[in-house]
């Protein structure tokens, strides 16, 4: 599925990645009602009070912590939003939508979110302007910059379909 904008990627992030499996990577986990348990991973404790639901969300009732997979990966990683983005990804074995936004020579410029850009090795046959899929090779928070592979090209997004009907002076036209 090639994702129209980077939430709807997102969303399909989530829903590729069952955050059980990622947990357990972490920490076992024992079945119990409805809900996983185990001992959280954030803080000491005897007694399992960390809890993680297939409805892709955790929390640990005795520090508090909480919310989705990426948040998890964020936590037990000590990693920024884009980078358990990336780890989910690569886990997932899915490619970044972005827009290149300009071409250098060591480079392509590729616009992965409005305020998220990263530098792709140079692909023959990129244009400006042109969506392409990236992985996340690196993130260097030190430098705020992102390390991409250009992986291929994707079709342009499609053109809204033609108006079938208009408003004017209050009724409605076909």
């Amino acid at each position: 599925m090639a994702a129209d904008n980077f939430k709807d990627w997102l969303e399909e992030l989530k829903n590729r990645i069952n955050i059980v499996d990622v947990v357990e990577g972490y920490v076992s986990l024992n079945r119990k009602g409805g809900k996983y348990w185990a001992c959280c991973p954030f803080h000491h404790e005897k007694t399992p009070s960390f809890s993680v639901d297939e409805t892709g969300m955790y929390y640990c009732f005795g520090c508090h912590k909480g919310g989705d997979v990426i948040s998890f990966v964020q936590d037990i990683e000590h990693t920024d939003f884009m980078g358990a983005v990336s780890i989910l990804a690569a886990k997932a074995g899915m490619t970044v939508p972005g827009v290149v936004r300009g071409l250098k020579d060591y480079g392509a410029f590729v616009e992965l979110t409005p305020n998220l850009s990263g530098l792709a090795e140079r692909k023959d046959g990129l244009a400006e302007g042109q969506r392409i899929s990236v992985y996340i090779k690196a993130i260097l928070p030190q430098r705020m910059k992102i390390k991409l592979l250009a992986i291929d090209t994707l079709p342009p997004l499609a053109a809204p379909p033609p108006l079938e009907y208009f408003l004017t002076e209050g009724h409605i036209e076909k």
